[in-house]
């Protein structure tokens, strides 16, 4: 098992600090105040894993449904054991506009470099700008 450590200042955290770990939201080191989260795998290895032994359990070797529902019971014991804190910097997954140089605004999708914003406003300039060419 490997050590549950604070990524940044190496402080052990508790068993509860790693229950609540989650990769979507950080949380802040008690000793240094700096963000962590878990690793996305592993959260979902800890909540697929326990529900497809039960459907398995329940199906293909017809154990009782008490018994198959008693697998459920690994899913916090999965979550504290496969907790891997690793550092979490907000700065780190900002996008930015080419164009009008904001961060964290819409864009149409992950691969793009101008938000929807400017998408729209270019739009609708170039269509001015040709009617006004035109006329």
């Amino acid at each position: 098992m490997r050590n549950k450590n604070c990524p940044w200042c190496q402080h052990k955290l508790s068993l509860k600090e790693l229950l609540f770990l989650d990769e979507q939201a950080p949380t802040a080191c008690l000793k240094c105040g700096k963000n962590f989260k878990n690793s996305s795998i592993n959260s979902i290895i800890s909540g697929v894993l326990p529900v497809t032994l039960c459907f398995t359990a329940l199906y293909l070797f017809d154990i009782g449904l008490l018994y198959s529902l008693s697998l459920l019971i690994l899913i916090p014991v999965l979550r504290i054991t496969l907790a891997e804190p690793l550092k979490y910097n907000p700065n780190s997954f900002s996008q930015t506009c080419f164009q009008c140089q904001r961060s964290n605004v819409g864009f149409k999708n992950s691969f793009s470099n101008i938000c929807n914003d400017c998408l729209l406003f270019g739009k609708n300039q170039t269509d001015s700008q040709t009617t006004l060419r035109q006329k």
